[in-house]
């Protein structure tokens, strides 16, 4: 450690130690005082030391206060705070999220019900960080994951009455454009949207699931093309001359974050509706979402994200995720979500015409990865159904055979998995089939 800043992080540590000693003596007294503590507790110097235990101190206090302030006089000076804490950058606005987090676990339901409003306005506010872009915050992962931490805090005290119209609020917020933007696309939003429905679902389960019916419109109209568009407009755009160098950096950001946030958020899409399948006790999924669903999910199956944007999706997995496939995460996301589907639906028809489309896509003759992603799709229906499967086996038997033929070696091994397992499961040979 540099001993030049010792001496003053002793100090800091000191005078932390004596704030510690009035929150614990003074509790709600010091409510006057809240907008210079904050101020304090999220200034950069102090989360930023990691000498004579400041850094731990002042995260100490801030829970201690979230602990003994009552809402009332708590959350305005703390959601005031929130701009600042934004442009001192990222751990700033981490940890206030974390105190507001701490603030929602502290109340009561009749409590969270009373200050919902000022709380939800708040998160939606903290929310739309991603459809600003600032550009000191260009990794915003974090942050938006702490968001959704504040509000499924909130969501837990709250009864079904009072969380219904703040999630349709959310719904319509997520599908207008900011007022400082009235022409743009409400991306970001859309991104933050689906981070917290991973949040909620993940935390709610089956009694969130009823909810997705609000979601199917816009789980359509994201899986239908859009980052291709996107990748598409990207290269148009960098075909235009441009007035500078400056205007073209500023251009080529702009449209980075564009296909970064499409890539997003069909991948968010994707595992939305694995765990929407996963935690389906209620039905949910009936014939008429079956049919509608199934052919965007098979068309995921040839989307092939950027590898720059491949890269960010490990820190984006959700807890129910399905173990890795040895594919790539967008694939293992798309086949788990059609493998889990076809569980879910339990029907012998829905099975026949999950399977028929899968089967269709090995025949994709531009994409290796499509085909690999078929045919992992096709031995995951196989693992899941079991026995169950056999019944789908006669029309299985002549896709197997062409991809025995495949120019691509791996398609071949991954196809030799197959049979050996389809054989397993039906115990005899199936080499009089596949050559017939």
């Amino acid at each position: 450690e540099d001993s030049s800043t010792e001496g003053p992080a002793l100090e800091a540590a000191a005078a932390l130690a004596a704030v510690a000693a009035l929150v614990e003596g003074l509790k709600a007294f010091l409510s006057p005082y809240l907008s210079a503590l904050l101020h304090l507790l999220f200034s950069p110097p102090v989360l930023a030391c990691k000498q004579a235990g400041c850094r731990e101190s002042a995260s100490s206090i801030r829970i201690q206060l979230a602990g003994v302030i009552p809402p009332r006089l708590l959350l305005v000076p703390l959601f005031a705070h929130y701009d600042g804490a934004v442009k001192e950058g990222e751990a700033a606005t981490v940890s206030l999220l974390a105190m507001a987090q701490r603030a929602m676990e502290q109340m009561d339901s009749a409590t969270a019900a009373q200050h919902a409003d000022a709380c939800f306005t708040f998160l939606l506010k903290a929310l739309d960080l991603r459809q600003k872009r600032p550009a000191h915050l260009p990794a915003l992962d974090v942050i938006e994951q702490g968001s959704v931490a504040v509000l499924l805090a909130l969501t837990m005290k709250l009864s079904e009455a009072k969380f219904k119209p703040l999630f349709l609020r959310l719904l319509d917020w997520a599908s207008t454009p900011p007022a400082a933007q009235p022409d743009a696309k409400p991306l970001g939003r859309q991104v933050a949207l689906f981070t917290a429905v991973l949040g909620l679902i993940e935390r709610l389960r089956s009694v969130f699931v009823p909810y997705f019916r609000y979601l199917v419109d816009p789980i359509a109209a994201h899986l239908g093309g859009s980052a291709v568009e996107a990748e598409g407009h990207r290269r148009k755009k960098k075909k235009k001359s441009t007035a500078g160098m400056l205007d073209v950096a500023d251009e080529s950001s702009t449209e980075a974050g564009v296909v970064e946030d499409t890539w997003h958020l069909r991948f968010k899409v994707v595992q939305a509706l694995h765990s929407c399948f996963l935690y389906d006790t209620v039905s949910f999924l009936d014939e008429a979402r079956f049919h509608r669903l199934l052919p965007l999910l098979v068309v995921q199956l040839a989307a092939q994200p950027p590898t720059a944007v491949s890269a960010l999706f490990g820190a984006q997995q959700t807890p129910s995720a399905a173990p890795g496939l040895g594919i790539d995460l967008f694939g293992d996301a798309v086949v788990s979500a059609l493998v889990q589907m076809a569980v879910t639906a339990n029907n012998d028809a829905l099975w026949k015409s999950l399977n028929h489309q899968t089967l269709m896509a090995t025949r994709s003759q531009r994409s290796v990865s499509k085909r690999l992603r078929a045919v992992a799709a096709v031995e995951g229906l196989v693992g899941r159904m079991r026995e169950e499967y056999l019944l789908l086996l006669p029309e299985t038997i002549p896709f197997v055979a062409e991809l025995l033929e495949d120019p691509e070696h791996q398609v071949r091994v991954v196809t030799q998995r197959l049979i050996k397992t389809l054989e397993e499961l039906s115990g005899e040979s199936l080499e009089q089939y596949l050559q017939a």
